[in-house]
């Protein structure tokens, strides 16, 4: 019989697939392996080598700045070939149980690889969107802690959804967001073209997390996810 893997394994599971899956597809340019890691109070960390010293999506800097310092310092889990970063981190209190995870989309304030090849992109469908000078660029994450001291029913959801740079902008999600679910979310939102997915063929999802939010979040638009 088989033994059960963990969630942790399955997490970093997925983030190898789909990082594979984007580097075969030609639309990531540079990535950073995640490792399992002993954390403190026994907690186990997914996470790669940079988060350490990586500037927080919180703090109170320019967009431009807080992208170019974590482009410069290569602090991202993948860079897509226009530039934008998408950052992973899972926290567990045990190798199933997880306590926090973050899982972020930083887009390229300027199109600097556009500007200076723009037949990289013009007749790419696939970045049409991304180069449209409509476009705005808004920064996202998926946040989740479980913590009985931050908590608040509809106010600080345990998992949810952040826009920008709103520090108090808070989108309630059912679950805990995966890597597969989250790559495929940017996949689906800003690289499709006008009828095809970037998508087709990506690998299946190793696992669904268990469901977190309350009746009153419920009640309220909130972002719905597969989940146990």
């Amino acid at each position: 019989m088989n033994k059960r893997k963990s969630a942790v394994e399955l997490l970093k599971r997925e983030i190898e697939d789909v990082t594979a899956f984007l580097v075969g597809k030609g639309l990531v340019d540079d990535q950073n392996a995640v490792a399992r890691r002993s954390g403190v109070n026994g907690f186990v960390l997914l996470e790669a080598g940079y988060w350490a010293d990586a500037p927080r999506m919180q703090e109170k800097i320019p967009y431009g700045e807080l992208y170019d310092r974590l482009k410069g310092s290569r602090a991202y889990d993948m860079k897509f070939l226009d530039g934008a970063l998408v950052q992973f981190r899972f926290m567990f209190k045990d190798a199933d149980t997880l306590a926090k995870s973050e899982l972020r989309f930083l887009p390229s304030p300027i199109l600097t690889t556009f500007q200076e090849d723009p037949e990289l992109y013009l007749h790419d469908e696939l970045y049409g969107d991304v180069i449209d000078a409509r476009a705005v660029t808004v920064p996202l994450r998926f946040d989740y802690d479980d913590s009985a001291d931050v908590v608040k029913d509809v106010l600080h959801p345990v998992s949810h959804l952040t826009l920008g740079q709103y520090p108090h902008c808070r989108i309630a999600a059912t679950s805990a967001v995966t890597p597969y679910q989250f790559v495929e979310f940017l996949l689906r939102s800003f690289y499709r073209g006008k009828a095809t997915l970037p998508t087709d063929g990506m690998p299946s999802a190793r696992t669904l997390m268990p469901q977190t939010i309350t009746e009153g979040e419920r009640a309220l638009l909130h972002i719905s996810l597969p989940c146990t």
